[in-house]
């Protein structure tokens, strides 16, 4: 759900470029700090940080 939320929102403000590698790194960073519990993040939280 998390890679969704990313390209949903990134792609229109030009972050297109992330490969696999990147994407997989921003996710577990992305849930590393913005989780409420170890391992989980919320995609609307993520979104909110997205936009």
């Amino acid at each position: 759900m998390l890679p969704r939320v990313i390209y949903y929102h990134a792609e229109p403000k030009g972050f297109t470029a992330l490969d696999t590698d990147e994407r997989r790194k921003f996710v577990r960073r992305a849930t590393a700090t913005l989780g409420d519990k170890p391992g989980q993040c919320s995609p609307y939280v993520l979104a909110e940080a997205l936009l």
